[in-house]
């Protein structure tokens, strides 16, 4: 794997991320219709050299205000159920080895092997997650592991809220690396990024024969 130096949010990193697939989008590869509007999307990005832009929601602006609270109160959680000094590292956007067009950003690597995935939902769904965590953020949490070569993935819901019930503000559950589902994830993602070139390929010779700008 290969590590970058932006930090994540910024510019820099949006370019290092630029027409990869990534972790948050790694269910899209599980349909062949999600996978061609994906593989399309990153199509854009490459002829354009800039990122898919998506307007923030209220939820995602909330959840990035929170996720430091959360990678806190996760570490403090860790300390006493450990006989070291567990801690969390933030990195940047991270690069396969396998394939340059695959890549994941980690919400933190954790000192005992694993990586971490913060999830600062709305009440509804962070109470759905102490029952069964989305299959989107199952299929996100396998990607990066595989890209992060990594055992292990801590899922960290949090949310700010829930006086009245201060054990439902944390949600910690350790998911083990799944070699199947991410063997399925491999072979779809080897097939969306056969996709990509095919596709880059005949944009540009349709533009070398019709394009007209100046």
């Amino acid at each position: 794997m290969i590590f970058c130096e932006a930090e994540q949010g910024s510019s820099e990193w949006l370019i290092d991320r630029l027409c990869r697939i990534t972790g948050s989008n790694a269910h899209k590869l599980s349909t062949p219709a999600k996978m061609k509007t994906y593989m399309d999307e990153l199509a854009v990005e490459a002829v354009t050299q800039e990122p898919t832009f998506i307007k923030p929601t209220k939820d995602m602006e909330r959840g990035t205000f929170l996720e430091p609270f959360a990678r806190d109160a996760f570490v403090q959680h860790m300390l006493p159920q450990t006989d070291f000094s567990f801690e969390v590292k933030e990195v940047g956007f991270i690069q396969s080895e396998l394939n340059s067009r695959w890549g994941c950003s980690v919400d933190g690597m954790t000192n005992d092997g694993g990586i971490i995935e913060v999830k600062c939902r709305n009440d509804k769904n962070h109470l759905a997650d102490f029952i069964s965590i989305k299959k989107e953020a199952m299929y996100q949490m396998q990607w990066n592991m595989l890209i992060s070569e990594t055992s292990h993935c801590y899922f960290v819901g949090f949310s700010d809220r829930f006086e009245s019930m201060p054990l439902a503000r944390l949600n910690v559950q350790k998911i083990e690396r799944d070699e199947e589902l991410i063997g399925k994830l491999k072979d779809w993602a080897e097939t969306a990024t056969s996709m990509l070139e095919l596709k880059l390929i005949e944009l540009q010779q349709c533009i070398e024969l019709f394009g007209a700008g100046k």
